[in-house]
């Protein structure tokens, strides 16, 4: 199986992400268009709309009980401002291709995430130890 065949049945949402960009590059191409794409990675900060975000969602199961353990592996965060800033800085600034938005060059570990809402919300049932299991989330940039 493909990563983007596995890619689709664990995560929708990548895989959708990931299919509408390599087709915004073939039109881009035929098109003579220079295309410029940039990929957060998972984007957190304030909300404008009043339900919650897949992001939001990702960081308040670690808060709500719905989940007893994390999944070992990594990943990058960055701030809606962040994001909003890099899409600009492309669009006034020459540039091409492809820009990966995260917050510095690090990469947080789930139990990392953990200790931090356990230390900021200790009243809420953060889970105790990671999965066993190794399940690496790909968030946009997979080819």
């Amino acid at each position: 199986m493909t990563r983007i065949g596995l890619l689709m049945l664990l995560n929708w949402y990548c895989y959708a992400k990931i299919v509408v960009k390599k087709v915004a590059w073939k039109v881009a191409k035929k098109k003579g268009v220079d295309l410029v794409v940039v990929i957060p990675v998972l984007v957190n900060g304030p909300l404008l709309q009043p339900t919650l975000n897949a992001a939001s969602i990702h960081v308040l199961k670690y808060l709500n009980g719905s989940v007893k353990t994390y999944v070992n592996t990594v990943q990058a965060y960055v701030h809606v401002k962040d994001t909003a800033l890099a899409h600009i800085l492309v669009y006034e600034t020459p540039a091409s291709g492809r820009y990966i938005c995260a917050e510095g060059n690090r990469m947080i570990h789930r139990c990392e995430v953990v200790e931090i809402l356990d230390k900021f919300f200790p009243e809420y049932p953060t889970p105790s130890m990671g999965s066993k299991y190794l399940f690496a989330y790909v968030s946009g940039g997979v080819d």
